[in-house]
């Protein structure tokens, strides 16, 4: 499956890495948020700065408890 917040960093060219140092979430914690797995959530601080990092609002990458949203 392919997460919002995955395929926009994807299509923007930006590296897990970049997203990381940016908003200061650990790489590996990011992934596993970005690979969709439902007990990976992110906090809503987390989930802005990612928004700033990627440039798409927050409510379009994760639901309101911080589950990541999925591509159709």
């Amino acid at each position: 499956m392919l997460t919002v917040a995955k395929f926009e960093r994807m299509r923007r060219d930006i590296s897990v890495k970049a997203v990381s140092e940016q908003t200061g979430i650990d790489a590996a914690r990011y992934r596993n948020f970005e690979r969709g797995d439902r007990s990976r959530y992110l906090t809503s601080d987390e989930l802005l700065g990612v928004s700033a990092c990627i440039g798409v609002p927050r409510d379009m990458i994760a639901d309101d408890r911080g589950a990541p949203r999925m591509l159709a």
